[in-house]
């Protein structure tokens, strides 16, 4: 799986502003010049269970990036530039078939189904990704530059879609700030979301969330904001990855666990971990050529990043 939202969430700096009551503004805001590293632990498992049948899969990418936030230029534009200083990847299918990628470790092909992703690992690993913010926050060019993308062949080609399309990701990292609220908040008030978790390939988990600022907390010398999120509603679709492939067409999940914690510095300007849970499970309906397939679905997505 490949998570539009990684480049985003690896460049996007998250703040709060501090205003002269004890009220907070708990919303993204672009920060003074400089640099900064982002961890980003991502996992996913799954058991699809069809006609009787359960397959389990599962994904990992651990990833290391830095990222240069440059000073304003003359229109008051900013740019964050981030490349990524390690680069792991896992895929397991069933059968005992796995691919395993570390962008500072030798990558040869096992001779299975999945060697064909390497390459397009391999550019995604040593690509750069560029983000513009105008003088009023506001995201108005995002790009990934990866060599070698074009030499991918048709099946990498079409597993990656548009996924990096400047248009398509510049809308998707604009639509995470508006999702904050942009109104001031005092210890123990609490506020409800829609929040959009995107897997990659189209994957879209639409969540209700109640989220509730805690106060502060102190962390390695430093005084950080807390807030704590619960999932309580999602409605999950997925388009077919490639022609002929299933489409996740009806969903009807279950939240079991659905919580996430943020830690926001201040001083830094900007989010220093962010940790995620979701756990759901339920009844889908497989879409492939025009024909319904009913099957049930039991997810575990974890994200930590810091």
């Amino acid at each position: 799986m490949f998570k539009r939202t990684f480049f985003q969430a690896l460049t996007l700096a998250l703040l709060i502003a501090p205003l002269a009551s004890a009220q907070i503004i708990i919303k993204p805001r672009v920060e003074a010049p400089g640099s900064f590293e982002t961890n980003l632990h991502f996992k996913v498992k799954q058991t699809l269970s069809v006609m009787g049948q359960d397959i389990d899969t599962a994904s990992m990418r651990k990833v290391t990036a830095k990222t240069d936030v440059s000073k304003p230029d003359s229109a008051g534009n900013v740019t964050y530039s981030s490349k990524y200083t390690a680069f792991e990847n896992k895929i397991s299918l069933p059968g005992g078939v796995e691919l395993e990628f570390d962008s500072n470790g030798e990558n040869t092909p096992q001779g299975t189904q999945l060697d064909f992703i390497l390459p397009l690992l391999e550019a995604l690993s040593k690509s750069t990704t560029t983000i513009v913010h105008n003088k009023n926050g506001d995201i108005v060019k995002m790009e990934v530059d990866a060599e070698g993308l074009d030499a991918l062949d048709a099946q990498a080609k079409a597993m990656l879609g548009g996924e990096l399309d400047g248009d398509i990701l510049k809308e998707k990292a604009q639509n995470q700030i508006d999702e904050f609220n942009d109104k001031p908040v005092n210890i123990g008030d609490s506020w409800k979301s829609e929040t959009t978790l995107e897997l990659g390939q189209g994957t879209v988990f639409e969540m209700t969330s109640s989220q509730k600022y805690l106060g502060t907390i102190q962390q390695d010398g430093k005084t950080l904001h807390h807030v704590e999120i619960k999932y309580t509603e999602v409605d999950f679709e997925q388009p077919a990855a490639t022609p002929g492939a299933a489409a996740v067409t009806e969903s009807d999940l279950e939240i079991i666990e659905g919580t996430s914690t943020l830690l926001f510095d201040a001083e830094k300007g900007r989010i220093v971990t962010s940790k995620i849970h979701l756990e759901v499970k339920g009844e889908i309906t497989l879409t492939i050529a025009d024909m319904d397939l009913p099957a049930k679905l039991a997810l575990e997505i974890t994200i930590n990043q810091t």
